[in-house]
């Protein structure tokens, strides 16, 4: 989010978080959180709205029952997900940049047959939860560096099969505190695809996707190289150091992932214009991917 956005006094955070418990007890399909601290982190995230902060909110846990292949059953320790982090790593920043952003970075194994698209979705979602759960990342953006060097017509097709979902539940429940994307060595078959995704994202996120077809010119000049994990040229931790301490931070959840199968919303409690109303999101969401 950066620290562009002034914090209000205590008492007016105090009064907004007793409006999001009062909010959340009114609907019915909403399960009742009563972790002050995760509630007031939604409120930070979101620039301090209470509007953008309730329909993250309803958003987040709304996906959770819509897409439980990707946002349940995330023991970090199940085989399934070692398997992915051997061969598709990837981890958030130890460090934050002068901007105040963690990174979040992304590499693709050569053997795109060992993708799995599932677990390659729902590590992104644990990785950006834990940065939910800390607290100390209230006030931090997020930067995404992806290395393409490995990219190859296999990967586009496992990509492509979960990048509808990843997609949705980003723009609607995450996207507040993102700053940039960064695209590394992406070869010519690529290209097309990275236009591709740029469609499941609202222009305001799409225009903040940045190609680099020489990194130690144009990325150095938009990401401190000093943070910058030395696998994606820069100066920083390993990538296999950086995902080794990224899982440690999860393993240290892990209780908090198991109970969160649970809290989602109940569809059947619904409301009925809020149906209708999901409905029509969903067909104009069609509309605009097509």
């Amino acid at each position: 989010m950066g620290v562009d956005v002034p914090i209000p006094s205590n008492e007016r955070l105090q009064e907004d978080l007793q409006n999001l418990k009062e909010w959340m007890s009114k609907e019915p399909h909403l399960p009742k959180i009563d972790d002050d601290a995760w509630l007031m982190t939604f409120l930070y995230n979101n620039k301090f709205s209470l509007e953008k902060t309730k329909f993250k909110l309803e958003r987040y846990y709304t996906f959770r029952t819509k897409f439980p292949e990707i946002l349940k059953n995330r023991d970090p320790d199940a085989p399934e997900i070692l398997s992915s982090c051997e061969n598709d790593p990837m981890a958030l920043s130890s460090e934050k940049t002068e901007d105040n952003s963690r990174i979040l970075y992304i590499r693709y194994g050569a053997d795109a047959s060992k993708l799995d698209g599932t677990q390659y979705a729902k590590r992104i979602f644990m990785l950006l939860d834990s940065m939910l759960l800390n607290e100390e990342d209230r006030l931090a953006s997020l930067i995404s560096i992806t290395d393409f060097r490995q990219f190859g017509l296999s990967h586009i097709i496992k990509v492509t099969m979960v990048l509808g979902k990843i997609a949705e539940v980003f723009t609607d429940a995450y996207s507040e505190r993102l700053r940039a994307v960064h695209l590394l060595n992406v070869p010519s078959l690529a290209e097309k695809f990275i236009e591709t995704i740029k469609t499941f994202f609202p222009k305001k996120i799409s225009d903040r996707f940045y190609v680099h077809s020489c990194p130690e010119k144009t990325l150095f000049a938009m990401v401190d190289k000093s943070v910058v994990s030395r696998d994606f040229g820069g100066d920083g931790p390993s990538l296999t150091e950086l995902q080794d301490s990224s899982m440690k931070e999860i393993r240290k959840q892990k209780k908090w992932f198991e109970l969160q199968d649970e809290v989602c919303t109940n569809e059947a409690l619904r409301r009925m214009d809020d149906k209708k109303l999901e409905e029509m999101k969903g067909s104009f969401r069609k509309l605009e991917v097509d």
